[in-house]
């Protein structure tokens, strides 16, 4: 006789956060009211919802686990300035039950995701990741972390956690990208087995060890959870991240949304509760003593606070009646939370970090006439104007450091804003413009590598004769001038391929050795720059960030004009 117990449990998770610890301005469609402005999300924002869920859960005798599906890195100022420190320490303060690895948590490397596991006070799962070949040289590895749950080679299969619930035993264990190596900066030494080998391989244990409730913590988004859950067996649960898809209908706010809340295929539901740290999703699961999913509900909620205003900037509060008429309609929304600020987190927030971070943002470092526009596909208007100037500021930087730099290389995707007419801040550009903390890096490439890596970046943006990864990898330049010929056989698509020397014009040799920069993200093959990643000798670090190099070449502009 089974001596298993149903199980009433609720998840409440996040994912993508970003390191969006401050509220965003959201601009909400009331009905009556039209559009108003209200601050949304942050991290005291989340920690008290997350303390009222616990709450709730208490009162209805339900079990609750706090989850977060992976990619707090990466995405503010904050993480700029304090890199994955400020992580550990808020989303510790969270008291989270686990969190998977997402992709943008490898972005600086091994050694400094290490540290950042280090400092965390719960598991962080990640069952298809193998670490066995980690050099053992390194000076902060990740093999071995005690609370780190990874692939386990001699089993072949993932670790798992096991939460103990009302006598009840549930196991969970994560899935992160099993092609992680073309998205993201893991260590060479760091392998990724297919995720459906190892989901397998992992369920079969743990039920061979008397468990049969059981939730995926997973970051390969949405369409991929959807396929997991066909293929899969006796999971309960999918809590997903890494594509942002916030499930469920938010017209009554003007907003978006996907699906409906927790898609169920194959008695496993599936969910994802958007980005940026805005919504908090509760997956409410009942569960029968043989695991089954007897009931399933729960949803996303958009966390918004009680100051309205008609701008987005806050200057212009809502008039009184007006507030009390949108805090009503808000109060009866089912996907709204009305959530107050952790004090405790907040005022963490703001007398230890934020000072740092006004001081930075404040610093106006140049300024624009007209404004500039970024688009990641050139349209029949041009490409974008911006990015092409964070290649001419990595060239530059290089340059002014002593090295002889031919030209600058950017993703379209490392370019996140149009810039504004006006002035620019340093703050703006390390925060906003280019948010992602990556070193840049010089290496030596053939003429014949670097057409090569155009064409198969381009190739990846526009799914030209390949599956691509996306609109981000398209290429801009500085000091290189190129066509590309989207009709031409594969190999023969960039044409008239030219480098800028001696204030000339001159064809790009294929044998002769050209100088580049980029980011250490391009630089190592990601997102169809493959031939990068094959170059004879290895790239230089230049120990500075793009964000530090554009607002050191800006600063020296003073003005900034489009690229012409």
């Amino acid at each position: 006789m089974s001596s298993h117990r149903p199980l009433r449990l609720t998840l409440a998770h996040i994912n993508d956060t970003h390191s969006q610890f401050d509220p965003t301005t959201l601009a909400l469609t009331l009905p009556t009211l039209g559009q108003v402005h209200a601050p949304c999300g942050g991290y005291p924002r989340l920690s008290s919802a997350l303390n009222q869920a616990r709450a709730d859960a208490r009162q209805t005798g339900r079990q609750l686990l706090a989850l977060h599906a992976g990619d707090c890195f990466q995405g503010s100022l904050y993480f700029s300035h304090y890199k994955g420190r400020l992580n550990a320490i808020l989303n510790n303060q969270l008291d989270l039950d686990a969190m998977v690895l997402g992709n943008h948590e490898f972005d600086l490397g091994n050694p400094m995701l290490s540290t950042f596991i280090q400092g965390l006070q719960f598991p962080v799962l990640a069952a298809n990741m193998d670490l066995s070949q980690e050099r053992t040289d390194k000076t902060s590895p990740m093999r071995g972390l005690s609370n780190l749950l990874d692939y386990d080679p001699g089993q072949q299969r993932g670790r798992y956690l096991v939460k103990h619930l009302d006598g009840e035993p549930v196991a969970l264990f994560g899935l992160t990208l099993d092609n992680m190596h073309e998205l993201a900066c893991a260590d060479n030494d760091t392998q990724f087995h297919p995720c459906l080998d190892v989901a397998r391989a992992t369920i079969d244990a743990i039920e061979h060890a008397g468990i049969n409730k059981i939730i995926i913590l997973s970051h390969l988004g949405y369409d991929r959870d959807l396929q997991l859950a066909e293929q899969l067996d006796g999971v309960a649960a999918i809590i997903g991240g890494h594509t942002h898809v916030l499930q469920g209908d938010f017209q009554n706010l003007g907003l978006g949304g996907r699906d409906h809340y927790a898609v169920v295929i194959n008695n496993t539901a599936v969910v994802q509760a958007g980005s940026n740290a805005l919504f908090l999703g509760q997956l409410q699961l009942d569960l029968d003593a043989d695991g089954t999913l007897r009931r399933v509900d729960g949803g996303n909620a958009l966390l918004v606070g009680q100051t309205l205003s008609t701008d987005a900037e806050g200057r212009h509060p809502l008039p009184p009646a007006q507030t009390e008429q949108a805090l009503a309609y808000l109060s009866q929304q089912t996907n709204v939370t009305l959530a107050d600020n952790d004090p405790a987190l907040q005022t963490l927030l703001q007398q230890h970090y934020k000072p740092a971070l006004l001081e930075f943002e404040q610093q106006i470092i140049a300024r624009t006439q007209q404004p500039l526009r970024h688009l990641r596909i050139p349209d029949d208007q041009g490409g974008s104007q911006v990015a092409p100037l964070l290649a001419r500021a990595m060239r530059w930087q290089a340059r002014q450091l002593g090295h002889q730099v031919d030209f600058g290389l950017h993703n379209a995707g490392g370019t996140r804003a149009s810039v504004n007419q006006g002035p620019i801040s340093a703050g703006w550009v390390a925060g906003t413009l280019a948010p992602f903390a990556i070193g840049i890096v010089k290496y030596q490439v053939s003429g014949d590598a670097l057409r090569a890596t155009l064409e198969s970046a381009i190739n990846n943006a526009l799914n030209n004769g390949v599956v691509g990864t996306g609109t981000g990898s398209y290429p801009y330049v500085w000091g290189l001038r190129f066509r590309y010929d989207a009709e031409a056989d594969m190999g023969q698509r960039i044409v008239q391929l030219q480098c800028r020397h001696q204030g000339h014009w001159v064809d790009v040799d294929a044998q002769r050795q050209y100088t580049g920069v980029s980011t250490g993200y391009t630089a190592a093959g990601k997102e169809g720059y493959y031939p990068l990643a094959h170059l004879p000798e290895p790239p230089l670090e230049l120990q500075i960030t793009i964000a530090e190099a554009v607002i050191n070449h800006w600063r020296h502009l003073g003005q900034l004009e489009p690229a012409l």
